[in-house]
């Protein structure tokens, strides 16, 4: 019997044992060689950069986990991720002398360069201790549930870290890890979940703009812009109509340089299992993309809706907002990711797809439908049920609520062609919108219905004022209503027609241009003659879906020709 149990010992269990252990080694160390790949690209470029610094964070990780007697329970390279997303948004303190104009620190207690060598000193101890604050708030993330979660206090924080996270998700695609993995973390998004203490949220999608696909090409977009407003066809032909296109090419253009926002759709270029709204702080060009499963946004979106419409109501307010202040927990991933069919079908509708359409329009998201059970080291964050992301009612909101945003109503520059009232320049559609818009505050709802009337007086002042200058005899034109930021204009409803913000600019402009017809005197005058030869035409775009090529749903296609049309002109 002896001898069966020390061969057994010898020649099974040894061999495994020692197999076990080879292969343990093996995995840490493949994934300490990842990891420290990981770490060297992400802080390449600053003093922690260095094999030995690298090397020394693992190791202390690795012992942190050993001592909590949680080494196995998941690869390294979560943990490792985990600890590189926490740092994009609170990066180690380092040290500098003299301290830089806005550092925490300077000008307080006399902390200047003048202040020599005991200012030097007390600076360095005030950051011995701010060093000390970050290595344990470090050493928490790898705790449980809440003590996982990167904290921010408004969007613009994730705006602001753009280009890291960009460095992060490019990093983990050079390490063959992008797509799914169970052990690892799907990178394609964050590890850890992230909650976005303050924002407005509008179910409204953000066109990218010009200044985002093209930076500093001005060159490209003025010599476009020449090309254009000099063409030989179109408006050129109606006698002395040159000024027009020019009138109309600077708006349109100058109205899309700095990226208006479009209305989320009900129709089909909007219909996808997940829907994308908007974010911000401040002003729509400082958001981010609230990314989730569609019934469980709209059940969030309506609760808070109808908490601010009970809140209104009580103050004996009749108008409603478009944008509401709302905290965000999710995780955040780049827009690309999300541009691919999966398994399940397209996971974004086709409108914000191709809003999405190249590198250069990648914008941060915020994924809010995922599931809470589990945890984050462990990995088995899944996406089986939405409980993880929310979107719910900021309960710390300013009273005196800002979110601004450009209102803005677009209209189709008609002219007559046999029986019928055709476009401008059919084949070109950014040579036939004119749009007017007018800066607004979507957050409170008096200033917001205030602005829509500016807007109204200001687009029938503006079309009256092109007719009033057309010389005699000139080719008739009309305007047909397109579109607007509260209006698809499509044929169908909007996703979330609560928040177009009470009565839309369409109604508003009937009613205005009714009262400016019925007033009298010279301008009276001029207004009845604009209603009597229809002028301008309401109900010329009625079709139903994808029939109308001016919608507001279509937008990012026609954008999209007229950006290719710029490179063609360069």
């Amino acid at each position: 019997m002896e001898q069966l149990k020390t061969l057994v010992e010898t020649y099974i269990v040894f061999p495994v044992a020692i197999l076990l252990f080879l292969l343990t080694v093996r995995l840490i160390f493949s994934d300490l060689v990842r990891c420290h790949r990981l770490m060297a690209r992400m802080y390449s470029g600053n003093r922690r950069e260095t094999f030995w610094s690298i090397l020394g964070a693992l190791m202390g990780l690795v012992l942190r986990d050993l001592f909590r007697l949680r080494l196995f329970e998941t690869r390294m390279l979560r943990r490792v991720r985990m600890r590189v997303e926490h740092e994009i948004f609170r990066p180690r303190p380092v040290f500098v002398w003299p301290l830089p104009d806005d550092h925490p620190d300077y000008d307080s207690e006399g902390l200047r360069a003048r202040d020599g060598s005991d200012g030097r000193k007390r600076a360095k101890k005030r950051h011995a201790r701010r060093l000390a604050e970050w290595h344990k708030a470090m050493g928490r993330i790898h705790g449980k549930g809440e003590q996982q979660l990167i904290r921010v206090e408004a969007p613009a924080e994730v705006n602001a870290r753009f280009a890291e996270i960009k460095h992060y998700f490019d990093t983990l695609r050079s390490l063959d890890l992008e797509g799914e993995d169970e052990e690892n973390g799907d990178a394609r998004k964050f590890v850890c979940a992230m909650v976005v203490a303050t924002g407005f949220v509008a179910p409204i999608h953000l066109l990218t703009g010009l200044l985002v696909q093209f930076n500093q090409k001005w060159k490209t977009i003025l010599t476009a812009f020449d090309r254009d407003a000099n063409d030989s066809g179109g408006p050129r032909q109606d006698g002395g109509s040159a000024d027009l296109r020019q009138i109309q090419m600077f708006i349109y253009n100058c109205w899309l340089l700095w990226g208006p926002s479009i209305p989320v759709c009900s129709c089909d270029r909007w219909h996808a299992p997940n829907v994308a709204i908007q974010y911000g702080f401040g002003d729509e060009n400082n958001s981010i993309e609230l990314v989730g499963q569609r019934e469980a946004v709209a059940k969030d979106l309506a609760a808070l809706f109808a908490q601010a419409r009970a809140e209104l109501a009580a103050a004996g307010k009749h108008h409603t907002p478009m944008a509401l202040p709302a905290t965000v927990r999710g995780r955040p991933q780049l827009s690309g990711s999300l541009k691919e069919p999966n398994k399940t079908g397209s996971p974004l509708p086709v409108a914000a797809r191709d809003s999405w359409g190249g590198e250069q329009d990648e914008r941060p998201v915020l994924f809010v439908s995922e599931s809470e059970e589990g945890d984050a080291v462990k990995g088995d964050i899944t996406v089986k049920q939405r409980s993880l992301g929310r979107i719910a009612a900021d309960t710390r909101a300013l009273k005196s609520r800002y979110y601004s945003a450009y209102l803005w109503v677009a209209f189709v520059m008609l002219r007559h062609e046999g029986r019928h009232w055709v476009p401008l320049s059919e084949s070109e559609p950014w040579k036939d919108l004119i749009p007017f818009f007018e800066h607004g505050n979507l957050a409170d709802p008096e200033t917001c219905f205030f602005s829509k009337k500016q807007l109204v007086v200001k687009a029938l002042n503006g079309i009256a004022s092109i007719m009033r200058a057309r010389p005699h005899g000139a080719v008739p034109l009309r305007f047909a209503y397109a579109c607007a930021v509260d209006e698809s204009g499509c044929g169908r409803p909007l996703a979330f027609p609560d928040w177009a913000g009470g009565e839309t600019i369409r109604e508003l402009l009937q009613q205005a241009l009714a009262e400016k017809a019925a007033a009298g005197g010279e301008e009276g005058a001029l207004f009845a003659r604009l209603a009597a030869d229809k002028t301008v035409l309401f109900d010329h775009y009625t079709a139903a879906d994808g029939d109308h090529p001016y919608s507001a749903c279509q937008l990012p296609v026609y954008i999209d020709r007229h950006y290719r049309s710029m490179e063609e002109a360069d």
